[in-house]
């Protein structure tokens, strides 16, 4: 059951029925899009990919189905921020690879969740819980 990808809404307000589509949905439309419905055309083939730059909720929760739906990308929002910002980013996406790959922890200024737990950046800028429909439960330092 559920939505098709043709139906409307089903991609962020797109329709997307043809094999062979991608869906690129803008910001907001990570709320709007049909999560399971987008699982579903990946996986069928019916849609050839997913790019997106946000998450719903963010940050998701650990069994999100977008983490292993296949043929996905996800990229930071870098919409409207200044080359030299962009720089920044790269420069930071690198130096967290380095030290991911090299077994060194990661800078705590970086971190947005850590074993599952907000941390670092992330416990000062998002609260857990269920506003957004995300996962409960948890003890963040916004409530």
């Amino acid at each position: 059951g559920g939505r098709r990808l043709g139906d409307p809404g089903a991609c962020g307000g797109r329709r997307a029925a043809h094999v062979g589509a991608w869906c690129l949905p803008c910001t907001p439309a990570a709320k709007l899009c049909d999560r399971d419905t987008i699982v579903r055309a990946l996986e069928s083939g019916q849609l050839a990919g997913y790019a997106g730059d946000v998450w719903f909720p963010q940050p998701p929760p650990a069994d999100h189905p977008w983490r292993k739906m296949p043929h996905s990308a996800m990229t930071p929002h870098v919409s409207g921020t200044s080359l030299s910002a962009q720089a920044r980013y790269a420069a930071g996406t690198r130096e967290i690879l380095e030290a991911y790959f090299s077994g060194e922890p990661i800078r705590r200024e970086y971190q947005i969740v850590t074993d599952g737990q907000l941390a670092g950046a992330g416990a000062h800028s998002y609260s857990e819980g269920n506003a957004t429909g995300g996962h409960a439960g948890g003890k963040g330092k916004g409530k």
